[in-house]
């Protein structure tokens, strides 16, 4: 039966077969055909900075050594190298990498995934929040932003960030609708309770999530409904107890990272310095939000798409916005900086705030004028775009390889010799602990340089016992141009007085150096 169903369709005639693909599509709408289009996009754009498989760089080789050399109890412990992941995301990645493998694209796959994810998630929340027309805008400045293609394949959490952040947005709309049932709560509940061990700032968006959903129940006079949330706040406040004796209160207290953030934290009282929230924003806007000229424009189109939404909407509203103010206040206590990759979780609030704006100016000017109205927004929009497009078009025609190391590395194990030394700059030895297994080289084969930022002639005697040596590699990765001296430069050339350079392998932002120490005298 389904065999003679099988061989009639195969008959069918060809152009029977097209008059029916036709009259399909005919029911799909313009908005949702480029909906399509655009997350097609967003696939390729993301795909193609994975399959590059570039090197670990410094902050990815710290956290894959943790996850690599610790158990899964021991990941549960504060972290080596002052790193910091939420518990699930570590106990996940340790989960993958033992059933598929030790390899960077392996422990690149789950942000990876999370990245693809977020794009579906993102066009449903735009049309949720903003509508048809502003969603394509929103989903469209998502698909092209180069700092969240980058980070779709970055061994780190950001990715799921992103991914955890829409995911509650998603599930607080329903819950705000007038049919939503206990249902729509209790998996709210369920998943922002879940979403804090694998995001921290995840517990940033359910605080304003919880804060907006109260308001809204308190105006409406719903006591059932406010009764459901509070039991989700209740449930979410215990696993925030549990969760900060596990790995959290460890992490907030580390006073190297405090340090490293300082000027990310919003100043007490915040008259007290307005210029730094001038300048945070606008390096927001830069990274990780991706939009880096006309920040005029920008802003003022974010302001309008707020005020729009308040007016229109304002429980939608209040839940997108009160991310910003709940990750402000964090940062005023140093709990959380507010700068960076740490804030790409913001990004699609920011996208669709901005959306908003430009949907709302169109449909003002056009109680004027249509086509003045449609002009406008277009060069405006071209304006907005043209910058991020540039850069994503760039990015897909030479993806960001960040530190390059392995090239180097696979350089050294065909072309050492048994005998020789490497002599491995600081700043690269994290990456190069990671693949140093993978490539044959065992710890009594290599010296890891010191690090000497604020005495650089220290370098120097660091060097010189090496003398006397016939072949030593120096490798280099993570430079750090921007110290007193830049160091690599610094270092080759205390190399160049000793010695003779032999060979030579360049890669990005990583390379090795081989030198004969035994034919000169310093």
């Amino acid at each position: 039966m389904l065999g003679s169903k099988a061989l009639a369709r195969d008959k069918m005639p060809l152009k029977r077969k097209f008059m029916m693909f036709k009259r399909h599509t005919r029911n799909l709408s313009l908005p949702s055909i480029m909906g399509c289009l655009l997350i097609a996009a967003g696939l390729f754009l993301r795909t193609r900075q994975y399959i590059v498989a570039r090197s670990l760089w410094l902050d990815e080789a710290m956290l894959a050594l943790n996850i690599v050399n610790r158990s899964f109890v021991e990941l549960t412990q504060p972290l080596d190298y002052n790193q910091g992941a939420p518990i699930g995301f570590l106990l996940l990645q340790k989960l993958i990498i033992q059933n598929l493998g030790n390899k960077d694209y392996i422990l690149r796959l789950f942000p990876f995934i999370a990245g693809i994810a977020a794009i579906f998630i993102m066009h449903n929340v735009a049309k949720k929040y903003i509508g048809s027309r502003g969603s394509l805008i929103a989903t469209g400045l998502f698909v092209i932003s180069v700092p969240l293609i980058y980070y779709a394949s970055e061994a780190k959490q950001y990715s799921s960030d992103v991914f955890a952040s829409l995911l509650l947005l998603f599930l607080a709309h329903r819950c705000i609708s007038a049919d939503s049932t206990f249902k729509h709560f209790f998996v709210l509940g369920l998943v922002g309770a879940l979403s804090i061990y694998m995001s921290h700032p995840a517990l940033l968006v359910i605080m304003g999530i919880g804060f907006s959903l109260t308001v809204d129940m308190f105006f409406r006079k719903d006591r059932q409904r406010l009764l459901w949330v509070g039991i989700i706040l209740l449930f979410w406040l215990i696993n925030f107890i549990t969760l900060y004796f596990i790995s959290l209160r460890s992490l907030a207290s580390n006073e190297a990272l405090i340090n490293y953030w300082s000027s990310s934290f919003m100043p007490i009282p915040p008259w007290s310095n307005i210029e730094w929230f001038i300048k945070t924003f606008s390096t927001m806007l830069i990274n990780p939000v991706g939009l880096g000229s006309n920040m005029a424009i920008i802003a003022i189109l974010t302001v309008l798409g707020c005020s729009s939404l308040f007016i229109e909407n304002w429980p939608s509203a209040l839940l997108l916005t009160m991310p910003f103010f709940t990750t402000l206040l964090a940062s005023g206590f140093e709990k959380y900086p507010f700068q960076d990759r740490l804030l790409l979780f913001i990004v699609p609030m920011v996208l669709l705030l901005l959306a908003e704006g430009l949907e709302r100016l169109y449909l003002l000017v056009r109680k004027y004028n249509t086509s003045i109205a449609i002009g406008v927004c277009v060069i405006i929009g071209a304006l907005i775009m043209y910058k991020p497009m540039e850069t994503a078009f760039q990015n897909l025609k030479t993806p960001n390889m960040r530190e390059h190391i392995k090239p180097v590395m696979s350089y050294l194990e065909h072309n050492r010799l048994n005998t020789d030394s490497i002599y491995v700059y600081y700043g690269a030895q994290y990456a190069f602990y990671y693949y140093a297994p993978m490539y044959d080289l065992e710890e009594s084969d290599y010296v890891i340089s010191i690090s000497s930022r604020q005495k650089p002639k220290k370098y120097i005697q660091d060097i010189d016992k090496l003398l006397g040596k016939e072949r030593v590699w120096v490798l280099f990765s993570h430079n750090c141009s921007w110290c007193l001296v830049d160091e690599r430069a610094f270092i080759l050339d205390r190399f160049d007085e000793i010695g003779t350079k032999t060979d030579e392998i360049e890669s990005i932002n990583a390379s090795a150096h081989l030198y004969d120490l035994s034919l000169k005298n310093p």
